[in-house]
């Protein structure tokens, strides 16, 4: 009888160790509350950084009128604007002169203004065409300038 029931015994223990063995388990879950990072915000750091600055201050040129003659003539030597002409040919075969006396005129105007002498800038119609010099004003009397070759002529008085 004891060898029966310890048949039974160990009949049924090995069933219910089958029975445990097929039987699956589910993991616990256990909740737990965890924190999110912060959201990532980005932030402009603005920090005020003393800067020099330079102001270009515009100082007004003065000007005066050439003295003499003789002082617009040594500063129209001592000027080298004629050396630069520019010489181009025209279709008939000879040499344009005349094409840079715009440029030629408003850079001896500049010249002159940059070194604190008066001068202007004139348009004269010669024949059919148009023709810009310069002039400046000596006392009473007014001279017109020839910005190709730096002659200078009396063209008039003043009043």
């Amino acid at each position: 009888m004891l060898l029966l029931i310890a048949t039974v015994v160990a009949s049924v223990g090995y069933q219910v160790g089958a029975y445990h063995a097929r039987q699956t388990f589910e993991p616990q879950v256990v909740t737990e509350y965890v924190p999110l990072p912060p959201e990532i915000i980005e932030v402009e750091v603005v920090k005020e950084v003393p800067v020099e600055v330079e102001v270009i201050k515009e100082v007004p040129i003065k000007l005066r009128e050439f003295e003499s003659l003789r002082e617009l003539k040594d500063w129209l030597a001592n000027d080298d604007l004629d050396s630069h002409l520019v010489l181009r040919a025209t279709r008939d075969g000879y040499i344009d002169l005349r094409g840079p006396c715009d440029h030629l005129a408003l850079e001896l105007q500049r010249r002159a203004i940059e070194q604190g002498y008066l001068m202007s800038t004139q348009i004269l119609k010669l024949g059919s065409g148009l023709h810009m010099m310069n002039s400046t004003v000596i006392g009473n009397d007014i001279y017109f300038i020839e910005p190709l070759t730096d002659r200078v002529w009396l063209n008039g008085h003043r009043h």
